[in-house]
């Protein structure tokens, strides 16, 4: 396995790994369903989360909301303290597990998703007859500034340095924006994946902002559905993670220039499996 590396400066914003498992649909209300184990699986989780330093949970969703209507949308979010990094989220047929730089390579971040999936089985009721797995998605949101080379030409930036144009008829903006430099656009491509096998890979490029100033977001993400979702709990998830990981961090290392690469500057070796960019 390649050596584990960090860009010195890095463009990732979030790392973001989830979990879906099948509901109980309410076929008279359209996006709603019942987890019928939720009560028990969030106590179970809660209980447990503190023994390892998570103690402080946030609710997301008011009581009085009806949880059948927020099926597969975070109910509760687990931190070691208020505005910690990383945590944990669950609701109705979701498990998500989040992180922010300062980010020690995936290797690391791996024991974090792990240790959050034996919580989620240990509370789950009999999760080898009763957890069925939906969905798998590994998803890294990435957002390129002033220091990775953006300036107002938005267009410029991601034809050459991520690799992306917005396609159009060669002139069509010279002879019709007031000025070609200032035109933006959201650029969304999906595609079936060799690896990991029927899963699909969702890239897009859009304007956005990052720290308070004007940036190119990348949000790439690897999702698994139905077939394409790794069979089992645990281990099985884990290792669908590492495959998504991979496929990840070569498209990123495709997908960016030369020029861009030295502006992130050297790499740092952190350790263990390859670390996305």
């Amino acid at each position: 396995m390649d050596e584990d590396y960090l860009y010195e400066n890095a463009p990732l914003i979030e790392v973001i790994a989830e979990v879906f498992w099948q509901l109980t649909p309410i076929r008279s209300v359209p996006g709603a369903a019942i987890d019928p184990y939720f009560a028990a699986t969030s106590n179970g989780f809660r209980t447990a989360a503190g023994k390892l330093g998570y103690t402080h949970v946030e609710r997301l969703v008011p009581e009085e909301a009806p949880l059948e209507l927020v099926a597969k949308e975070p109910v509760f979010r687990f931190r070691r303290s208020p505005g910690a990094w990383p945590l944990y989220q669950i609701g109705p047929g979701i498990f998500t597990c989040n992180i922010v730089p300062p980010y020690n390579g995936w290797a690391e971040f791996r024991k974090v998703i792990s240790a959050g999936l034996d919580l989620l089985f240990a509370a789950f009721p009999v999760p080898e007859k009763q957890f069925k797995t939906e969905t798998v998605a590994l998803r890294y949101i990435d957002g390129f500034g002033a220091a990775h080379g953006v300036g107002e030409n938005f267009v410029q930036f991601t034809a050459q340095q991520l690799g992306f144009s917005i396609g159009l008829r060669d002139g069509l903006l010279a002879r019709f924006a007031s000025d070609p430099a200032k035109a933006v656009a959201s650029m969304h491509v999906r595609f079936p994946l060799r690896e990991p096998s029927q899963a699909h890979m969702a890239l897009k490029i859009s304007p956005g902002r990052k720290d308070g100033q004007r940036a190119v977001i990348a949000d790439l993400r690897v999702t698994g559905t139905g077939a394409g979702a790794p069979k089992g709990l645990g281990e099985d998830i884990l290792n669908w993670l590492d495959s998504s990981h991979r496929t990840l961090h070569d498209i990123f290392d495709m997908m960016t220039s030369e020029e861009l690469k030295r502006r992130m500057g050297p790499k740092k070796p952190v350790g263990g499996a390859r670390a996305e960019g």
